[in-house]
């Protein structure tokens, strides 16, 4: 079969092989690349919305806590104090 390429040909064949190999590992490299960039983004998104979400429950907890002291009752649906 090679030797219907000839010399030259088989060459070819083998410089097209090794482009080939180094663009698919260019391709592969830069992919993997740009999914870690991905994945820490959004790990970054997810804890900046988790610091949130702890900053509203404090305050939510907070102003429960206070109405209870005031002596009233919480009401869950509207989440206001109901004073009595």
């Amino acid at each position: 079969m090679f030797a219907l390429l000839g010399l030259r040909g088989i060459v070819y064949l083998v410089i097209a092989g090794i482009v080939a190999a180094s663009l698919g590992g260019m391709w592969y490299t830069l992919r993997a690349k740009y999914i870690q960039i991905g994945y820490n983004k959004a790990i970054h998104q997810i804890a900046t919305q988790n610091q949130e979400a702890i900053k509203l429950s404090a305050q939510v907890k907070d102003a429960v806590k206070k109405c209870f002291d005031d002596g009233g009752e919480w009401e869950v649906e509207t989440a206001t104090c109901a004073k009595p």
